[in-house]
């Protein structure tokens, strides 16, 4: 249980104190981002409605009151209150160091990449083949799996059109780990959508499955049909992400490497 919270002069920062004297910080950022409110989650499932960059860079927090364990909190950006269970805040505390880690590197056959990959400009372009040309060249398979494995990326084109054709593309290199959600999850628009894939609405960047052991080595995205506006698919590459915080900003860098990241599997109520 929480026993008081109080605000940064500039509001910035969340302090929270527990019933045994524990002394939590949240930032102001990481709890807009969080909102459990419809604007920011979708009431159905739950998921992110927003990204990151809606959130403006001078948000913080007009005002805080606890009220029996929920924290009710106005931002600077809107006018509603938006709650949090103190338990869910305990919970997700990162305002504790996990300790550090010393080595950090990349494996010498892996390349981060940034936008110049979709451009195929100097020694970057992204891995592409044919399907029919990945089934009946080795030589062609292993060069594009090559690929694959330096960037993180790939394309198959001219695959077949029929449902399950995705398991045509992974028994060319290995096999399926099933899942809850069996030996593939099919994308398509539903009336009540439990999660964001079954409906017209676009996704941010996010890592798929983390919540996982073992976490995916490797997932395919195969497109059927598009019978949407848009539909166009982005690829990040978090590793070139990291480089650049390391590069602008070594104490952000150091901080998050410092503070494990939880990841949890959990429905929606």
């Amino acid at each position: 249980m929480l026993s008081s919270v109080s605000l940064s002069q500039d509001g910035d920062i969340l302090i929270c104190k527990d019933d045994l004297g524990q002394v939590m910080r949240f930032h102001a950022l990481w709890l807009r981002d969080n909102a459990s409110d419809p604007a920011t989650r979708s009431p159905q499932n739950g998921q992110r409605l927003i990204t990151i960059s809606d959130i403006p860079e001078t948000i913080a927090m007009r005002t805080v009151h606890l009220d029996d364990d929920v924290v009710k909190i106005r931002f600077n950006d809107r006018d509603d209150v938006i709650s949090y269970d103190g338990g869910w805040l305990t919970t997700h505390c990162y305002d504790r160091s996990d300790g550090a880690i010393t080595d950090l590197r990349m494996p010498p056959d892996v390349m981060t990449w940034d936008q110049d990959l979709a451009k195929g400009m100097g020694n970057m372009a992204m891995p592409e083949a044919k399907f029919t040309d990945l089934k009946t060249d080795n030589h062609i398979l292993f060069s594009w799996l090559e690929g694959l494995n330096r960037f993180g990326v790939a394309r198959v084109t001219d695959g077949p059109i029929k449902s399950g054709a995705l398991m045509d593309v992974a028994g060319l290199f290995g096999y399926v780990r099933e899942t809850n959600y069996g030996k593939w999850f099919e994308v398509r628009t539903e009336v009540n959508p439990v999660n964001l894939a079954y409906t017209g609405l676009g996704l941010q960047a996010h890592t798929d499955n983390p919540y996982r052991d073992p976490v995916p080595t490797m997932q395919i995205l195969y497109c059927l049909e598009n019978s949407a506006t848009g539909g166009d698919s982005i690829v990040v590459d978090g590793f070139r992400c990291a480089e650049r915080l390391y590069a602008e900003d070594p104490e952000g860098f150091d901080v998050m490497r410092r503070h494990c990241a939880r990841f949890a599997y959990e429905k929606f109520v």
